[in-house]
């Protein structure tokens, strides 16, 4: 019986990402509402900011954005607590999405910026950073530290927008809200994690596994819910219960017991089965359906 992925990632590892996904999914959060309250923008009012403080340039566009944002889904229906939370989440997802991207890329050389390999969110052992905030620092000196981080961010945003088209535009509206520096160190100290080995974002399943620890809470309400008689009536309830990473060993043998057996019907001497370690052979008494050969190009199957 199969009891481990057949991919990359051990179990005690997923398991520390799993819990490193989850405390920034919940840090990530409260910073954005705090944000947005030092801006005036509660689920209760919308108002001056806090105080009589004066908000910089940057804070008055990224108030106006959000307003924005809060407009059209008020418009669209949602309830006032049901609009802020939705912006909350979009932000403190797009954002965690995006550094564990960055820190994929970087794991295979690929996040280039003006046409070098860099890194914004793995740390140079002897640097103790990552190379883009060691020159972001270098080059503008007189930025705090939250400032150089934001701008290392949207370069290293803005190299991949040139290749990639919207999924990591730093002008979108999710990108209004940017952490405060404690919640960006501690962003960066848990994909930076010893626990967790560098060769681990090289592995092809780790977003699956980073979609599905963030929407864990969801699933767990979704099921406690369910536990109790009720019913799913929302479409982020649906996604939260029915979208579970499936483990590669799984996908192996449905892939090996349908087009598998399909060519094994095809090619009935074929020494292929001998490395699919999920492939079911059929029973002496019920051999397999012999079937036109053809090439793999031309097989059509429908998931």
């Amino acid at each position: 019986m199969v009891t481990e992925s057949t991919w990359g990632i051990p179990k005690p590892v997923r398991s520390i990402l799993a819990a490193r996904v989850s405390e920034l999914r919940v840090g990530l959060q409260e910073d954005a509402r705090r944000q947005l309250a030092a801006l005036g923008i509660t689920a209760e009012l919308v108002g001056p900011p806090p105080g009589g403080r004066s908000l910089s340039a940057d804070e008055n566009q990224a108030r106006d954005v959000v307003l924005a944002v809060l407009a059209t889904r008020r418009d669209a229906g949602e309830p006032r607590e049901d609009a802020l939370q939705g912006y909350v989440e979009e932000v403190a997802f797009t954002l965690l999405d995006r550094l564990v991207t960055f820190r994929c890329l970087e794991e295979r050389g690929l996040l280039l910026v003006s046409g070098q390999a860099e890194s914004l969110v793995r740390r140079d052992p002897v640097r103790g950073t990552s190379s883009l905030i060691w020159r972001t620092r270098d080059a503008h000196p007189c930025l705090d530290e939250r400032a150089i981080a934001r701008t290392a961010y949207r370069a290293a945003c803005a190299a991949m927008t040139e290749r990639v088209k919207v999924l990591f535009d730093p002008d979108d509206e999710a990108s209004a809200i940017f952490p405060t520096l404690p919640l960006w160190q501690r962003a960066m100290d848990a994909l930076n994690d010893p626990a967790i080995p560098p060769g681990t974002f090289a592995q092809d399943e780790i977003m699956g596994w980073v979609y599905q620890y963030w929407s864990t809470e969801l699933k767990t309400a979704v099921y406690d819910k369910l536990a109790k008689g009720g019913k799913i009536e929302d479409p982020s309830e649906l996604a939260a219960a029915t979208c579970l990473y499936t483990e590669r060993y799984i996908v192996d043998y449905l892939v090996q017991n349908t087009l598998g057996a399909t060519w094994v019907e095809m090619h009935p001497d074929s020494a292929l089965p001998a490395t699919w370690p999920y492939y079911v052979t059929p029973p002496a008494g019920n051999p397999p359906v012999e079937r036109e050969p053809k090439r793999v190009r031309d097989i059509t199957l429908i998931d």
